[in-house]
């Protein structure tokens, strides 16, 4: 089966997180026997994560073509509508350079919203299958904007199979736009295991993602001043990037914890693995999220998680391997990283990783989009 993957970017050293998900899939179904292209445009404002214009890498054995241009949040204010086709018409400008080497792919296989409108204009122009998976977090929420909810009306309708990454997501595209989706949880890419760590003199708190305001750090940083003072080991590593930087090291300094929460900027996949084993909880502080690859991936090397209720966190997250809080309470938030600190014996890292192996499996994950692309190809 040749697919077709629709991509936000390519993970660079510069962003390691950009278009991971993504990454992670297409190599997955590679090594599971497919051939796998995956086409992205990436238009950010960060110009220094890409150098603009085509650029084309192999990573494991599967072929990135990656078009940066100018970013679009240029048109989202004023003209979303020329936004879309700009990167529809862009699309459709690197497709045919990647068929030429290439040929034509069984199905196309795109992620996130935007994308897959895009992938619509492929679809038409190519009579092409198209599969879309939704991870947005703009998607799953009670009021959508209305850029949104013309871009799903379009994509939901014409898409020959929806996949949501949580049942929470599934409810929200039913509710919004009348779709049936299938879920497809994400799944955990390679170097993410379990391994046996000695003692350390500090309890380390741990949390990955990228520095914005839906990632609830602000919160986090508050609800840990609340429980340093409590044990003087406490310790606190925020690892990622993002325009919240300033706004969380100034209250880093107001709670005078410089010695305890560290901002360490975006590491490489190797790097967070590393964080997360000499870690004891991961905590997610979310004000929204759909299905958090970072969770996962603590899950994965078996790391007890606290996380806000948001999203499909209730799928992944039970008494065994963690705690639940609501979003955007400090007080609440505080009170479980300190009983999950106190309580820290009665998480078995080892049977944390065991379950996760059991419930979010490469093999299974990678067997079910296959199963799906079967059945939509031979319709």
């Amino acid at each position: 089966m040749f697919v077709l993957l629709i991509s936000r970017g390519i993970p660079s050293d510069n962003d390691p997180q950009w278009g991971c998900f993504e990454r992670d899939q297409a190599l997955a179904l590679h090594k599971a026997g497919h051939k796998v292209v995956v086409l992205s445009i990436d238009s950010r404002a960060k110009f220094y994560s890409t150098k603009l214009g085509i650029s084309h890498k192999i990573i494991d054995g599967v072929d990135f073509y990656n078009l940066s241009c100018f970013p679009n949040v240029i048109f989202r204010p004023i003209a979303y509508r020329i936004m879309l086709f700009l990167i529809s018409w862009q699309l459709d400008y690197l497709y045919k350079r990647m068929q030429k080497t290439h040929g034509t792919p069984d199905l196309i296989y795109s992620h996130y919203l935007l994308n897959s409108y895009a992938a619509l204009r492929l679809k038409k122009k190519y009579n092409l299958p198209l599969v879309a998976i939704e991870h947005w977090s703009e998607v799953n929420k009670d009021i959508l904007q209305s850029y949104v909810k013309y871009s799903g009306n379009k994509v939901y309708s014409l898409a020959d199979k929806v996949i949501a990454v949580s049942d929470s997501l599934k409810s929200m595209l039913n509710k919004h736009f009348h779709v049936d989706a299938l879920v497809v949880h994400n799944l955990v890419g390679e170097g993410f295991d379990y391994n046996p760590t000695s003692q350390r003199s500090t309890f380390n708190f741990v949390t990955v993602g990228s520095l914005f305001h839906v990632k609830g750090y602000d919160i986090l940083i508050d609800a840990f001043a609340k429980i340093a003072s409590v044990n003087n080991n406490f310790r606190l590593t925020i690892v990622g990037d993002g325009n919240q930087r300033p706004l969380l090291q100034q209250l880093i300094t107001k709670h005078n914890l410089q010695s305890k929460v560290s901002l360490v900027g975006r590491k490489s996949r190797a790097e967070v693995a590393d964080i997360l084993l000499n870690s004891d909880v991961y905590v997610s502080s979310s004000r929204n999220e759909n299905f958090s690859v970072s969770v996962l991936e603590a899950l994965s090397i078996g790391l007890p998680v606290v996380a806000t209720i948001c999203g499909g966190i209730r799928e992944c997250i039970n008494d065994s391997n963690g705690l639940l809080v609501p979003t955007e309470n400090v007080d609440l938030l505080s009170d479980a990283m300190l009983k999950i600190s106190q309580n820290i014996s009665n998480y078995n890292r080892e049977s944390i990783a065991h379950d996760f192996e059991n419930r979010f499996s490469t093999t299974s994950i990678v067997n079910n989009l296959v199963s799906i692309f079967e059945t939509i190809i031979k319709k």
